[in-house]
C-alpha cells in the first residue's frame, strides 16, 4: 500500500474509532443519567489522581460555570468527591469514587478486555510506537476546540453536551 492509501487508511480507521467510542459514550452517560460531558470529565479526573476545577476548566475548554456545573452532578451521583487542600481551605480538589467508577466500568468491560488482547499482540517496540503516535495526538489543548472566526453562527453547538458538527481529519 502507498504511503498516502496507508495515510487516509489511518485516518478511516481512527474516525471509525472516534465515532465507536463516542455513540458508546453518549449510549452508556444516557443510561446513568449523566451528560456526555459528564462521564467524559469524570474520565479526566480519574486520569489525573485529584485535579482542580479550574485545571479541569482549563484542560477541556468549558467555561469555569460549567466544569461546576459537571462536577456538582458528579458528586451528586457519587461518581467523584471534593476534597479541600490541607494547607489551603480555599483550594478544591476533585478526586473519582472509586465505587461509582466500578458502577461505570462495568458497561466499559468488552471494550478493555479487547484492548487488552490487541496490546497483548504488540511487541514493545511496536507499543511504543502506538504511545508516541496517541501522545501526540492528546497534545492538542483543550480537549474542546473553540469554534473557528470564520465559521458561520448556526454552526456553534447551543450546548456543552451537544455535538459539534462533523468535520473531517485531513
Amino acid at each position: 500500500m502507498r504511503t498516502a492509501s496507508r495515510r487516509q487508511w489511518v485516518t478511516e480507521q481512527m474516525l471509525q474509532l472516534i465515532a465507536g467510542v463516542v455513540l458508546h459514550n453518549a449510549a452508556v452517560a444516557a443510561r446513568l443519567r449523566l451528560g456526555v460531558n459528564d462521564l467524559q470529565v469524570l474520565g479526566l479526573i480519574q486520569l489525573a489522581g485529584r485535579i482542580t476545577p479550574g485545571e479541569l476548566a482549563r484542560q477541556t475548554g468549558l467555561s469555569t460555570g460549567s466544569v461546576t456545573g459537571v462536577t456538582d452532578r458528579l458528586v451528586e451521583a457519587g461518581y467523584a468527591a471534593r476534597s479541600r487542600d490541607d494547607h489551603d481551605r480555599r483550594k478544591v480538589y476533585l478526586a473519582a469514587d472509586p465505587d461509582g467508577l466500578a458502577r461505570i466500568n462495568v458497561h466499559y468491560a468488552r471494550q478493555g478486555d479487547h484492548l487488552a488482547a490487541v496490546l497483548a499482540r504488540r511487541t514493545t517496540a511496536e507499543l511504543k510506537v502506538i504511545g508516541d503516535f496517541l501522545a501526540e495526538l492528546n497534545a492538542v489543548e483543550p480537549l474542546i476546540a473553540p469554534v473557528p472566526r470564520h465559521a458561520p453562527e448556526k454552526d456553534a453547538p447551543s450546548s456543552a453536551n451537544e455535538p459539534h458538527g462533523t468535520s473531517s481529519i485531513p
